[in-house]
């Protein structure tokens, strides 16, 4: 059984997710409308510009405007973020088909990093974590029982569909990053482990930096 707060949980899964209030009006309530009618655990909602999130027990509302991991981020790196941003690259422009397609909104994508990083405050206190992206939908039941049967005996879970399969190396297409499940320690480690790569700048050396 989890506990936050010291309320007692029957989930065991705490699921995460990450908005704007631009985001929460287009996307991000859906999600939450549709977690709470068919899944069972709780949601991390990491958001920015305080949208009217929906007060139940099982939604865990975090600012994350002034989080420090966030603001030192955006400092370190502004030669990376465009101008549009809030960076000071005026070379990287949003180009389809390329890389600084997706380089361009790195910073946006950034703020999953950041959520997770605030997961890991509860992570021991459930039998996995999970990101959803804020455009998912769920549509039917998710039991924690059912979750935990796909995870089986590995420590990551994630969706690597026909079309990212089909991806050339040279295009740098990975996972599809909008459900991605950690789970037990050796999980909690190598999200640690992707969350420092963010925190000491080696993400730089890989071609995408985005989800």
């Amino acid at each position: 059984m989890a506990c936050f707060l010291g309320t007692p949980i029957l989930s065991k899964i705490l699921y995460v997710t990450t908005f704007n209030r631009v985001l929460y009006k287009a996307c991000a309530k859906h999600l939450i409308k549709s977690f709470l009618a068919h899944v069972e655990g709780d949601l991390l909602a990491c958001y920015e510009e305080d949208p009217a999130i929906p007060d139940d027990p099982r939604i865990m509302p975090v600012n994350i405007e002034k989080d420090p991991f966030l603001i030192q981020w955006l400092e370190d790196n502004k030669d990376i973020i465009p101008i549009a941003y809030g960076g000071e690259n005026k070379k990287l422009k949003f180009k389809i088909g390329t890389i600084d397609q997706f380089r361009y909104r790195a910073s946006k994508w950034f703020r999953k990093i950041v959520a997770l990083n605030r997961s890991l405050k509860y992570y021991d206190n459930y039998d996995a974590v999970v990101l959803l992206d804020a455009d998912i939908v769920i549509k039917s039941s998710m039991v924690s029982s059912k979750v935990l049967e796909i995870f089986g005996d590995n420590d990551i879970i994630y969706h690597m569909g026909k079309y990212r399969r089909k991806q050339p190396v040279r295009g740098a297409a990975g996972v599809e990053a909008g459900i991605v499940g950690f789970k037990g320690q050796d999980g909690k480690e190598f999200l640690s482990r992707l969350i420092n790569k963010f925190k000491d700048g080696t993400f730089r050396q890989y071609p995408r930096w985005d989800d």
